[in-house]
């Protein structure tokens, strides 16, 4: 019980900060990048930086302090990756969606929500599958034979 209740808050939690730091970095895309007659450098500069943004509030969400320092690079390296991956899927969905030519408003929000929703989807799959392969490791090491206890 206390997994789920553990996984649903770390999800939550998850989604939020990468929701608000995704749209922090769509801002500042906007800074790095300003508008141009040719849109489609600013595109990928502001699905970039959501999807930045994104994947370390993903990455944030499933810190854990007990976790060595490798795994905690492993999982913000996948929240990150999840992040920039669903930035772009989420932009182009949204445009695919909402074909006006230019980039319109849920272009944008399907963008930060694709971003964030990934940028916690890939850490949520490591998280269930690590301690499936700690049990194992735990239950083989478990039924090895040991020398009985010495008799004295």
């Amino acid at each position: 019980m206390e997994f789920a209740l553990a996984l649903a808050l770390r999800l939550l939690i998850g989604i939020f900060l990468a929701s608000v730091l995704g749209m922090i970095g769509y801002f500042v895309g906007w800074f790095i990048a300003p508008p141009r007659p040719g849109m489609e450098e600013m595109v990928r500069i502001l699905a970039f930086t959501s999807g930045t943004g994104a994947g370390l509030g993903g990455a944030l969400g499933w810190f854990k302090s007990d976790d060595t320092l490798r795994s905690f690079l492993f999982r913000t390296a996948l929240a990150l990756l999840g992040g920039l991956v669903g930035g772009w899927a989420g932009l182009w969905f949204g445009l695919a969606v909402y074909e006006d030519g230019v980039m319109p408003e849920p272009a944008v929000a399907s963008m930060v929500m694709g971003a964030s929703v990934l940028a916690n989807a890939a850490p949520l799959v490591e998280h269930l599958l690590r301690p499936s392969r700690r049990r194992k490791a735990r239950t083989a090491r478990d039924f090895r034979r040991t020398p009985p206890p010495a008799a004295g």
